[in-house]
């Protein structure tokens, strides 16, 4: 009885402490594919961000100059931006 008793208990305790293991290592794997998913969240906002400069900084040296354009230029580049819309005047034909 007493060797049945024993047996009993230390089984109880070796789940105990193995089921007790097996929840810490699945919280470490947890903890640890957070901290990994925060990295490459953290990684591909500031890759994404140092694109959006870099784009920017490049559109910046490509500023046209629209003061040397001639009127007729200046009129069809404001009409191909829709900033300004071209009206048919009485009796003129659409081109």
């Amino acid at each position: 009885r007493k060797t049945v008793s024993d047996n009993v208990i230390q089984n109880a305790l070796v789940l105990r402490e193995g089921s007790a293991f097996e929840r810490g290592r699945f919280v470490g794997q947890l903890e640890k594919e957070m901290a990994w998913q925060a990295y490459d969240a953290a990684r591909k906002t500031r890759d994404a961000l140092l694109d959006a400069r870099r784009r920017l900084r490049m559109m910046e040296d490509k500023v046209e100059d629209w003061g040397e354009l001639t009127e007729e230029q200046l009129r069809t580049k404001l009409t191909e931006r829709r900033v300004v819309m071209m009206a048919l005047r009485d009796g003129e034909e659409e081109e």
